[in-house]
């Protein structure tokens, strides 16, 4: 079953810490705004996925877009399972996709912190 949480216009907002956890949700969009928002989801977009907060998709079972998945901050997408289709991953926080699986055209896991953002993950570019 397909759960939304507050799907305005096609953009799911999940907004504070659990809001979305352990949930599959499907939109065009989905923000992960919160601490811990989108922990244990699996999270589909036909657009793009932001975790845009400290832990905000820490230990998502997956996290697949069709466009760009942002992982910007502390852990926030670490030991998930990640795919863009024809976008790009970002991992630019610290952590931020540490022990995780990243399937994507581009994956960008530059800091200005160099701070084990893809420590330990399994990192296929695919074209």
């Amino acid at each position: 079953a397909v759960l939304y949480i507050t799907s305005v216009n096609g953009v799911t907002n999940c907004i504070i810490a659990r809001d979305c956890k352990n949930k599959a949700i499907s939109d065009d969009q989905i923000d992960c705004q919160a601490n811990n928002a989108c922990t244990g989801s699996t999270l589909t977009a036909s657009d793009t996925i932001d975790c845009s907060s400290d832990y905000a998709c820490f230990k998502a079972i997956s996290l697949t877009a069709t466009n760009d998945i942002n992982c910007l901050k502390t852990a926030s997408c670490e030991k998930a399972d990640i795919e863009s289709k024809n976008g790009d991953v970002y991992c630019p926080g610290r952590s931020a996709c540490r022990v995780a699986t990243i399937n994507a055209q581009n994956i960008d896991c530059s800091s200005s912190a160099n701070s084990y953002t893809c420590s330990k993950a399994n990192l296929n570019a695919v074209k």
